[in-house]
């Protein structure tokens, strides 16, 4: 009963206004990450790690999706808001720690990129297929949000539970792609 207490009584620092603004400015350094990394990319290809086979169909970060996603925020804050108490911790806090996750896993990529591309880092070549390219993404946030909801039990705390539900969807989400384009090749 302790426990069950615990979690129940999860609060966050902020509040619904407050988490907003926190949530935005994770947002924003994101995506400014996320751009810093991709022109990286662009600016520096490199030839080691290459990519073939059927496209798996994962949308491209775009205007459209950033509005997508900006919605889908404002959605879950109401709802959180509107319920409020735990429900509010557990899915407006959760989708805050979401947010936050991705700047390590984008920042992980900048920095292995630019390491790989620099002199005498590899040789050789591999070509990995598209599907198994989804699927290393895929692993990588299953393992952060398996980290995120292991947190979540043993501090006992909503947000870090609402976050690894949330990360872990995500990844489930890249795998089954994965696995439709698998299913789709086979019948073709």
């Amino acid at each position: 009963m302790t426990y069950i207490h615990a979690l129940e009584s999860s609060i966050l620092p902020v509040g619904t206004w407050g988490l907003g603004v926190v949530w935005c400015v994770l947002y924003a350094i994101a995506r400014f990450g996320a751009s810093r990394s991709n022109a990286l990319v662009a600016s520096h290809p490199q030839s080691f790690i290459s990519y073939g086979g059927p496209p798996v169909p994962i949308k491209e970060q775009s205007f459209r999706l950033m509005c997508i996603q900006i919605g889908l925020t404002v959605v879950i804050f109401l709802i959180a808001s509107i319920i409020g108490g735990p429900v509010f911790v557990f899915l407006a806090g959760g989708w805050t720690v979401t947010t936050a996750v991705s700047i390590p896993l984008t920042l992980r990529r900048f920095l292995f990129h630019r390491a790989l591309v620099s002199p005498g880092a590899a040789s050789g070549s591999v070509t990995l297929s598209s599907q198994l390219a989804v699927e290393g993404v895929a692993f990588e946030i299953l393992a952060i949000g398996a980290w995120v909801a292991i947190l979540g039990i043993f501090l006992a705390h909503l947000a870090l539970l609402g976050g690894g539900v949330f990360i872990c969807a995500t990844g489930l989400g890249y795998l089954r792609k994965v696995n439709a384009t698998r299913r789709g090749s086979k019948n073709a």
